[in-house]
């Protein structure tokens, strides 16, 4: 939202959580999530103690309390979270994202070796890294690129006319479909293998300087 905000981006459709939910103003259209099985996912990790968070499509639901380090990464792009305290809307889940811990204790590879478990007991699910201590179980067809081509339907537009930048392995379906990829210097050394072009600086400050430039 800090990006949509920056660039003056309000008025036009923009996509979230991998692609799950594209928005126009207060309008949105879900495209896909892991819907009720994420009940068999939350219960499951929940009895391996892991620590994790479910999406709706407008807030964030915690299942215990988070380390400061995770509440300031989610206050830094704006996101809303809650404790879990009513009933889970399972139904409308749209992903499960689970915290391992920063070094590669036994304990960190334990939790990572659950979630990838977890996620292996169904056909339609994968487990992503989407940072050195988190990982998303998400829908195989729920990815960003499946969102580029859902707005540039919307607009009229062609979806290999886009730019698009990314960070991290959940970004590559959308760099792969696009016409033109960057990543950012910090780049994943998941997603820097397949040599995508790469931008100086920060996350935030690449994604705004990109869009100014080839909004111009």
């Amino acid at each position: 939202m800090n990006v949509i905000n920056d660039c003056k981006l309000d008025d036009n459709y923009y996509s979230c959580l991998n692609g799950s939910v594209v928005h126009k103003k207060d309008q949105y259209i879900m495209l896909n999530g892991i819907g009720e099985v994420s009940k068999d996912i939350i219960n499951k990790l929940m009895d391996k103690d892991v620590t994790f968070i479910f999406y709706y499509h407008d807030h964030i639901e915690v299942n215990k309390p988070l380390l400061q380090k995770d509440i300031d990464n989610l206050n830094k792009f704006n996101e809303k979270f809650y404790p879990c305290i009513n009933e889970i809307n399972y139904k409308e889940v749209i992903k499960v994202l689970a915290f391992i811990d920063d070094d590669n204790t036994e304990e960190s590879l334990k939790k990572e070796n659950i979630v990838r478990e977890v996620a292996k007991d169904y056909q339609d699910l994968h487990c992503v890294r989407t940072a050195p201590h988190t990982f998303e179980v998400l829908r195989k067809d729920q990815h960003k690129g499946n969102s580029v081509r859902k707005i540039a339907e919307l607009m009229g537009k062609y979806y290999r006319l886009s730019i698009g930048v990314g960070d991290s392995m959940n970004d590559f379906p959308m760099l792969e479909y696009i016409g033109r990829p960057f990543v950012v210097s910090n780049v994943s050394n998941e997603l820097n293998q397949y040599g995508f072009e790469i931008l100086e600086g920060s996350r935030d400050v690449d994604i705004v300087n990109i869009l100014k430039r080839f909004g111009e």
